[in-house]
């Protein structure tokens, strides 16, 4: 595993990941939406209290918002490739985490850069 590979996933991952979640506002159905819902109830709280202090759960709930976009895609091919990017990309950067300082990027840009994600896929669900 090398850390200079994430360049290359990171260049397949920005072209991917809008398309997966374009086709996913299309065509989601009542099971994504409940977990896409579920999901921005969990990121608002994130957002309301301390982010830096649950690191762990945030980098959770990035990757669950990540793989529910790839799955309400309904393009089994996509979601595949995309998880596949998306696991190594964590790796990856793990890896790289260990051997430098303490990353300083903070995880409130995470969320805001997910919460974008729900302008791509609104729910059709009245609030």
């Amino acid at each position: 595993m090398d850390p200079r590979d994430l360049r290359s996933i990171s260049e397949v991952r920005e072209q991917l990941e809008p398309f997966a979640a374009r086709l996913a506002a299309t065509r989601r159905d009542e099971d994504d939406l409940a977990e896409i819902d579920d999901l921005l109830g969990n990121l608002a709280a994130f957002e309301s209290g301390g982010l830096e202090e649950h690191r762990a759960a945030l980098m959770e709930l990035d990757e669950r918002i990540h793989h529910v976009v790839y799955r309400a895609s309904h393009n089994s091919y996509l979601a595949h490739d995309l998880d596949s990017y998306y696991t190594h990309a964590l790796r990856i950067w793990f890896l790289g985490s260990r051997r430098s300082p303490i990353c300083t990027k903070p995880y409130s840009s995470i969320a805001r850069s997910s919460r974008r994600s729900e302008t791509a896929m609104p729910s059709a669900r009245p609030r």
